[in-house]
C-alpha cells in the first residue's frame, strides 16, 4: 500500500493547493449542512409551540440564505474539481508519453502500441480521478461522518452508538471485497489492452487481411477477447452489486430505527417534533458518507491496478 500512496503523492505535484482548497470548501459545506439541520429543528419546535409567525420570519430567511450559500459553495467546489482533474490528467499523460518516446528500442517493442494507448488514457483517467476527486472527497466524507455522529450524540447518544456500530461493521465488510476486486480489475485492464491492440493491428493491416482472406479470423478473435472481458466485467459487477445491496439494507434498517426511535420518543414525551426532524436528517448525514465510503473502495482498488500498469511505463529503460 505504501508504494501506491507514494506514487499518488509524487504525481500530485502542482495540484496539491487545489486539492486542499477542495477539501476546505467541502468542510464549509459540512458546516452549512449541520447549521441547516439545527435551524430546521428550531423552526419546527417553534411552530409546534405556536410561536407567533412574525417571530419565525428571521429563522426562515436564515434557512433560505444558508441553503443558497451552500449551493453556491458546492458549485464552486465542482468547478475546482473539474479544473484540477484536467490539469493533472494532462500532466501525467504528457510525462508518460515523454518516457515512452525516450525509451530504448530493443529490436522489438515489449509494449504494444495499443496497450500503451490504453494505459495512457484509461489508466491515467482512473488515477487522475482518484487524486483530484476521490481523495479530497474521502477526507471530507470522514469529517462529515464524524460531525454528524457528534451532532446526533448530542441529541441522543444511544442512537448515535447504534449507527456508529453499523458503520464500523460495514467498513470491515468492505475490506473482504478489496483483494478480489483488485485482481478482477487488473485482469479486465489487461484484456482491454488486448482488445485495443488487436483492433489497432487489424485496422493497420486491413489490406493484408483482405488479401489473405483472414477477416473472419480477426472478427472471431475479437469476439473471443470481448467475451472473456465480458465475463470478468460481470463477475466484478456482481461483487459490487452484492456489496451495495448489503449496505443499502443495513442503512435502510438504520433509517427505520431512527424513525421509530423518534416516534416512540414523541409518544412518551421525551422527543419533540423538531428533534425527530433532526434525527432523520442526521441519519442521512451519517448514512450518505458511509455509502460514499463503500462506493469509493472500488475506485481506489481500480486505481491500484492502474498504478501498477503506469509504473511499468515509468520503469522503461531510457535512451542515454
Amino acid at each position: 500500500m505504501k508504494k501506491y500512496v507514494k506514487w499518488l503523492f509524487d504525481n500530485s505535484k502542482g495540484v496539491r493547493g487545489a486539492m486542499f482548497l477542495n477539501i476546505v470548501l467541502g468542510l464549509v459545506t459540512i458546516g452549512f449542512s449541520l447549521a441547516f439541520i439545527w435551524l430546521c429543528k428550531q423552526i419546527v419546535d417553534a411552530a409546534t409551540n405556536h410561536i407567533p409567525f412574525a417571530d419565525l420570519i428571521p429563522w426562515i430567511i436564515a434557512v433560505c440564505l444558508l441553503q443558497l450559500t451552500r449551493i453556491l459553495v458546492t458549485a464552486l467546489n465542482t468547478r475546482y474539481e473539474s479544473i484540477t482533474y484536467a490539469r493533472l490528467n494532462f500532466s501525467i499523460r504528457q510525462r508518460l508519453f515523454s518516457r515512452l518516446l525516450q525509451s530504448q528500442w530493443m529490436g522489438k517493442e515489449k509494449l504494444h502500441s495499443g496497450d500503451a494507448l490504453n494505459r495512457l488514457f484509461t489508466d491515467v483517467d482512473t488515477v487522475t480521478k482518484v487524486v483530484s476527486e476521490d481523495i479530497p472527497a474521502l477526507v471530507v466524507t470522514v469529517f462529515r461522518l464524524v460531525a454528524a455522529l457528534a451532532f446526533l450524540a448530542i441529541l441522543d447518544v444511544r442512537l448515535a452508538g447504534v449507527l456508529l456500530l453499523v458503520t464500523f461493521l460495514l467498513s470491515g465488510a468492505g475490506k473482504l471485497f478489496f483483494r478480489k476486486l483488485r485482481s478482477l480489475t487488473k485482469d479486465i485492464r489487461e484484456k482491454e489492452s488486448e482488445v485495443q491492440s488487436h483492433i489497432q493491428e487489424s485496422l493497420q493491416h486491413k489490406t493484408l487481411l483482405q488479401s489473405l482472406e483472414r477477416e473472419d479470423y480477426a472478427q472471431d478473435y475479437l469476439s473471443q477477447l470481448q467475451t472473456d472481458e465480458y465475463r470478468q466485467v460481470v463477475r466484478r459487477t456482481n461483487i459490487n452489486v452484492f456489496a451495495r445491496t448489503t449496505v443499502s439494507l443495513a442503512f435502510g434498517a438504520g433509517y427505520l430505527a431512527a424513525l421509530f426511535w423518534g416516534v416512540f420518543g414523541i409518544y412518551e414525551g421525551t422527543v419533540t417534533f423538531g428533534v425527530l426532524t433532526a434525527f432523520l436528517q442526521l441519519v442521512g448525514q451519517v448514512q450518505g458518507p458511509s455509502v460514499r465510503l463503500t462506493r469509493q473502495i472500488p475506485g481506489f482498488v481500480y486505481a491500484t491496478a492502474s498504478i501498477d500498469r503506469l509504473a511499468e511505463l515509468e520503469d522503461a529503460p531510457q535512451e542515454e
